[in-house]
């Protein structure tokens, strides 16, 4: 039970990394790598979505 987890929480800190590295993709070079993200910092011209 604690290995299932330990492989669990492997997947999950990749799954993070992946997606706060394609927020900062797109943040720096706007290509959007996951469509629909929406992204972390605000950039100037960027309007919130409520």
């Amino acid at each position: 039970m604690i290995n299932g987890f330990q492989i669990f929480a492997k997947f999950l800190v990749a799954l993070i990394t992946l997606g706060l590295a394609a927020a900062v993709v797109k943040f720096l070079l706007g290509w959007e790598l996951i469509p629909g993200l929406d992204p972390i910092f605000m950039a100037p011209g960027d309007k919130p979505v409520r």
